[in-house]
């Protein structure tokens, strides 16, 4: 799945290439409009980027599991490494403990710290939206990319501003 991101100069402008993508077909799920003004977002029935499209919560928080299996994972040979040295060996119980909590703890981590940033990928668009332009950012499959393409380029008032692979559609 790719993401494709267009910069609109107006809500008017951006309201009506909505309104041309959703008559080919493509629908709300798919459009997520981002801006300073969510209210003026809301007026105009337009469907409002989520959370996780907005804040990095969803890769900080694989970059905290992954961070945390690496950290419980090192706990865990150093544990078994020094296994011989110790009068009273530790168990499988309590080492797949500590290990599944070091991975939730990084997990709990890194989603706390995504909610306090803006998504990686849509930072770059940051000065843009300080301006108040509006970021419409398009989910596209299959022969839907070139479709939605072709009817940006008709419009005036809204421009191309990149692309991003999806590589967790389950969190896009």
């Amino acid at each position: 799945m790719k993401r494709l991101y267009y910069l609109a100069d107006s809500i008017q402008s951006l309201d009506e290439t909505v309104d041309d993508l959703h008559e080919v077909g493509i629908g709300d799920q798919s459009l997520h409009v981002l801006g300073r003004d969510k209210q003026m977002i809301k007026d105009h029935k337009l469907h409002m980027a989520t959370a996780f499209q907005e804040l990095d919560i969803s890769y900080s928080t694989l970059v905290g599991a992954a961070s945390g299996l690496t950290i419980g994972l090192s706990v865990l040979a150093t544990i078994i490494m020094t296994q011989s040295f110790s009068q009273a060996p530790i168990t499988q119980g309590p080492m797949l403990l500590s290990l599944l909590l070091t991975v939730f703890m990084g997990t709990l981590v890194g989603g706390v710290y995504g909610s306090t940033h803006k998504n990686h990928n849509i930072t770059r668009f940051s000065e843009s939206l300080s301006f108040g332009k509006y970021l419409l950012m398009i989910d596209t499959q299959g022969g839907y990319e070139s479709v939605s393409q072709g009817i940006i380029k008709n419009h005036k008032g809204i421009s191309a501003a990149g692309s991003d692979e999806l590589l967790a559609p389950a969190f896009a």
